[in-house]
């Protein structure tokens, strides 16, 4: 059973999960964040994560997961939300973590747009590494997506044709999937770029779902690795576990995960 935390947030309490050995435990060798995927992404990333818990356990790793400001069981409201308010709130768990795991190695795991949200944090400190599942490499797209699920209830309901992005733009704000998405969190997340984000010196290990990484993650791995960030990039045979609304849970994904934390703890 993990052990339950609220802390103060950006704008309001934070609610936090903190899974692995006790605070007290001198075996605590590392404390792994998780950055959140966005909304539903993140629920369904769940059961995954729980069995990295029991693979990181043996190695004295306790993984934190924080509901971000507006989310889960922590206080505020998602249509007050910021990109800046969700990084205020993972800094404030890095800073919490730093004061009850003193002597831990502290790593971040960012899940989907929470990879984004990593590289935030991680510039604000030194950390001993940064795991991404899935990136989102193109932010726009990434929204378009989830605007996308309005659209197609829309159509089984209706013949009108207003879209989704058309909606928030009038309206500035419109409830999809139970979360209500304004016009300024729709922008801000459009607006980052995870190659303008990216942490300098911060060893980085990527991973995709799949048997090969897609070419407009190839292009920007180019990118990033001429100009000096340190990556591994790695494929899990694996479901897209963010986007199955059945319970998933991405069996290689977490392997591979914890050979990385394993390396890192024998070094």
């Amino acid at each position: 059973m993990p052990e339950s935390h609220f802390i103060r947030g950006d704008t309001a309490s934070l609610f936090l999960q903190a899974y692995g050995p006790e605070v007290a435990d001198s075996a605590v060798a590392r404390a792994v964040i998780v950055c959140p995927a966005f909304a539903e992404e993140m629920n369904r990333s769940r059961r995954t994560l729980h069995k990295l818990v029991v693979e990181l356990g043996p190695l004295g790793t306790v993984l934190i997961i924080p509901d971000l400001g507006g989310t889960g069981d922590s206080g505020g409201e998602f249509d007050d939300v910021s990109v800046r308010s969700w990084c205020r709130d993972l800094q404030s768990t890095l800073q919490w973590v730093r004061e009850q795991y003193p002597e831990a190695k502290v790593s971040l795991l960012g899940i989907r747009l929470g990879a984004l949200l990593a590289c935030s944090v991680a510039a604000t400190g030194t950390l001993d590494c940064i795991v991404f599942w899935q990136p989102v490499i193109n932010s726009r797209r990434f929204i378009k997506e989830f605007l996308r699920m309005w659209d197609i209830a829309q159509i089984a309901v209706t013949d009108k044709r207003s879209s989704a992005a058309d909606r928030i733009v009038a309206e500035g704000m419109l409830e999809i999937g139970g979360y209500p998405l304004t016009a300024r969190l729709t922008a801000e997340i459009e607006a980052l770029d995870l190659a303008e984000l990216w942490p300098p010196a911060t060893p980085v290990h990527w991973f995709e779902t799949g048997t090969a990484l897609t070419a407009g993650s190839e292009k920007l791995l180019a990118r990033l690795r001429a100009a000096g960030a340190v990556i591994d990039a790695d494929c899990a045979d694996a479901p897209p576990f963010w986007r199955i609304q059945e319970i998933t849970v991405a069996h290689e994904l977490v392997t591979k995960t914890a050979a990385i934390f394993r390396a890192r703890h024998d070094t």
